[in-house]
């Protein structure tokens, strides 16, 4: 689709080239179970780099729900993709009048990433009815194959009021506005690059959620979006102590949900939406990828890392990248209007033999740094964080940043082994940070 809709941009004259726009959640360039790079994201990136080369690509923007998608779209397909809020319909329910005081109306949505938990929940329910007998369970079940379905519904029905699998919007924003606390019942991989509209809904609605620990929902709360519980392992007890956490400081959390609840209503509404998407038109940016403040490059990633890398670097190794030669470039899109920190976790190659490298830093024409490395030092060759002092970037450009290494060596010349590549500064990891 991506290469059609840039095909058909070509054959059109340029004061008929409408903009495009592409929605991405998640699951179509990573494996939501593993986090892996999936087989059709090679196919997006293809469709990219030809689109890149076709008259009228710049009214074409890749649109992405949270910041790993965006993250992995920018990297892996070349092309700049841009971070949007999830847009969510609310009705007419998302109002003071879905303000529910009491504690113990529970609304737990399962769906196809649920996993283990499936079979847990009857099990859930009955270590937190021992606490509080006046418990009253809602469970909501989307995209469930039916054994899945029938599992919850022979397990629970005595328990809990089971939904019907399809509801029409105001039915199931109804019920929803009802409870007091919703439990997403997710295993929390596929949600460490993928976001919830379940979520959003909650935190719109000002309910106490219960979330899996380290994940895009979880971040969210750490945020200001929403408030709530997490659980660390999909299991019974675990999700229970979240509940029973919940449920314990229900007064505090729930009051800072409705405090929240507005701001998340409004940021994630159909109508801003729409804004940041005309926005974007009026603004025509650069479709080049871009770096921001705090983001992470792992340089043991092929498809994270090797779009910056320019002569002087070895293959991609698990750990990271040895430099190769005296010489080797990183050029990235990045923009500051303050002075920055670059910070980078390098090993050098050192032996008993080539004890010591200074390596000098620079960042265009400018060197920044000169890192000496020692295996007399107290960090010696193993993994260190060092750091350069960047000055200010007014618009956005392309950072050169260079690293010139005075003695490289190979493991063939040091005996080593039959290994003739001359290696000199490995490079893991490297990120910006704010002076201040």
């Amino acid at each position: 689709m991506v290469a059609s809709v840039g095909e058909w941009l070509a054959r059109r004259a340029p004061e008929r080239h409408p903009s495009v726009f592409f929605r991405f959640t998640g699951g179509e360039v990573s494996q939501r179970t593993s986090g892996r790079i999936d087989y059709a994201a090679i196919l997006f990136r293809l469709a990219c780099s030809e689109l890149g080369q076709l008259p009228g690509h710049e009214r074409v923007f890749l649109l992405a729900d949270n910041s790993p998608t965006a993250r992995v779209l920018t990297r892996f397909c070349c092309r700049r993709a841009f971070l949007m809020t999830l847009p969510k319909y609310l009705g007419s329910t998302a109002s003071d009048d879905a303000v529910t005081t009491d504690p113990y109306s529970i609304h737990v949505h399962f769906n196809s990433r649920s996993g283990r938990l499936i079979g847990e929940l009857s099990n859930v329910i009955r270590l937190v009815a021992a606490a509080h007998p006046a418990i009253r369970f809602t469970i909501k079940t989307s995209g469930l194959v039916a054994e899945k379905r029938a599992l919850i519904e022979s397990q629970c029905a005595s328990l809990a009021h089971v939904l019907p699998d399809e509801q029409d919007a105001g039915d199931y924003l109804a019920n929803f506005s009802k409870c007091a606390v919703v439990v997403l019942a997710y295993e929390a991989q596929p949600y460490t690059a993928g976001s919830s509209g379940v979520f959003i809904e909650a935190a719109s609605f000002g309910k106490v959620a219960g979330v899996p620990a380290g994940t895009w929902m979880s971040e969210q709360i750490a945020d200001g979006c929403g408030a709530g519980t997490t659980f660390a392992e999909p299991g019974a007890e675990s999700l229970a102590a979240a509940l029973l956490q919940a449920i314990a400081d229900f007064p505090r959390l729930s009051t800072l949900a409705r405090e929240r609840a507005p701001e998340v209503r409004s940021r994630n509404s159909s109508a801003r939406y729409i804004e940041q998407i005309m926005s974007l038109v009026r603004q025509m940016p650069d479709m080049e990828p871009v770096c921001h403040l705090d983001e992470e490059i792992n340089f043991g990633d092929t498809f994270d890392s090797r779009y910056f890398m320019r002569e002087g670097w070895g293959e991609t190794e698990d750990w990271g990248v040895w430099t190769i030669g005296r010489h080797a470039v990183l050029c990235i899109g990045f923009a500051s209007p303050q002075a920055v920190v670059l910070r980078a976790l390098v090993q050098p190659f050192l032996t008993k033999t080539h004890r010591r490298i200074e390596v000098r830093v620079s960042a265009g024409p400018r060197q920044v740094a000169r890192w000496t490395f020692s295996l007399d030092s107290d960090a010696g060759d193993r993994p260190q964080w060092r750091e350069a002092l960047i000055r200010p970037i007014s618009r956005c450009t392309t950072l050169t940043i260079s690293f010139a290494i005075d003695a490289p060596t190979s493991p063939f010349a040091e005996g080593i082994s039959g290994d003739k590549r001359t290696l000199g500064l490995g490079l893991r990891k490297l990120i910006f940070r704010s002076f201040h």
